[in-house]
């Protein structure tokens, strides 16, 4: 329990926004439509300070679209993969 607290509060105090910018390969920025813990318009926030992001939004997915919406999500990898050249 004390390691999940730990590594939530990290999660919590870290503000990478100074770096983020920095990436600059091509990124594919995934969210659920209803997740409460990093919210779409957050997510949006985050893939806009990426100079090569596509910013994609799963319906019917909270926190955990590889679970919730699985169809989805691998559709948008596979395109995703295959734009980039890894497929």
């Amino acid at each position: 329990m004390q390691g999940y607290a730990g590594t939530c509060a990290a999660l919590r105090d870290a503000d990478l926004r100074g770096e983020t910018g920095a990436i600059r390969l091509r990124t594919l920025v995934v969210v659920g439509a209803e997740d409460g813990s990093t919210p779409p318009e957050l997510v949006r926030e985050t893939a806009g300070m990426l100079p090569n992001a596509r910013f994609e939004i799963i319906a019917g997915a909270a926190h955990l679209p590889m679970i919730e919406q699985p169809e989805p999500l691998i559709g948008l990898m596979t395109h995703y993969f295959t734009e980039v050249g890894y497929v």
